[in-house]
């Protein structure tokens, strides 16, 4: 689907000091864009959930970017409720 991204975590999701949330994660499908939004969230057991996230803020070694393209790994500051987004989930949306 065009549009489509999947994001992997791959480390324990932490809260910033805004109550924002930052994600390591690895990109598995799609681009990660700033203003994207994910809106699902689904666990190591396969289960999966609707979540209402936005992705504000996108660094990859240290460098704060717009886009992060397949198969590279970064850090997300995403807003939402990222309630059961842990190691292993995958987040689901659309950054076009």
């Amino acid at each position: 689907m065009d549009g489509e991204v999947r994001l992997q975590v791959s480390m324990p999701v932490e809260r910033d000091a805004a109550g924002d949330w930052l994600v390591i994660v690895r990109v598995l499908q799609g681009d990660a864009r700033l203003g994207g939004r994910l809106h699902s969230v689904r666990d190591v057991s396969g289960a999966e959930r609707p979540v209402d996230l936005t992705v504000r803020r996108i660094w990859f070694y240290g460098r704060e970017i717009d886009r992060l393209g397949p198969g590279s790994t970064g850090k997300l500051q995403i807003g939402g409720d990222a309630g059961g987004v842990g190691n292993g989930s995958v987040l689901v949306g659309r950054c076009v």
